[in-house]
């Protein structure tokens, strides 16, 4: 994987330090480790938003586990498309084919995110035949209401 979470941004709310972190994750996570992903949280509901890391295409769905190990949430993982979507910030707009979720979380886990940027509940992604675990790394952006 080439250091592709730096792309051509410009003015988007995603600072070049958490673009850094999100690319050097992916490349050091290589086939094993934990896929980073960003996320940001809307301010007045639970829905949370990811983005995963450019070219990932083995990556099919995600699913929320709660602190005793419960899936509590799973969907499928969708592929943006810049012309129709943004990612996790408002004027992101991340490479075609960019690993998306946007999806509804437990009231605490969005609590957790919205006030400390941490939580115990973990989320994952269906790589091929494996559930790999997701490193969280906040965007720094939070929403209102942008679906």
């Amino acid at each position: 994987m080439v250091l592709s979470g730096i792309y051509e941004e410009r003015t988007t709310g995603l600072s070049i330090l958490t673009l850094v972190h999100f690319s050097v994750a992916n490349l050091l996570a290589g086939t094993t480790g934990d896929l980073a992903f960003m996320w940001s949280i809307e301010t007045f509901n639970q829905t949370l938003s990811l983005e995963g890391p450019f070219g990932e295409s083995t990556l099919t769905a995600v699913r929320v586990t709660s602190p005793d190990g419960e899936a509590v949430v799973a969907s499928a993982l969708s592929q943006l498309d810049p012309a129709k979507n943004v990612g996790v910030c408002p004027e992101h707009r991340p490479p075609l084919g960019t690993p998306w979720w946007r999806g509804q979380v437990p009231a605490a886990m969005a609590n957790d995110l919205r006030t400390t940027g941490n939580t115990a509940y973990r989320i994952e992604v269906l790589a091929g035949s494996t559930w790999r675990r997701v490193m969280l790394i906040d965007s720094g952006c939070r929403g209102v209401g942008r679906f």
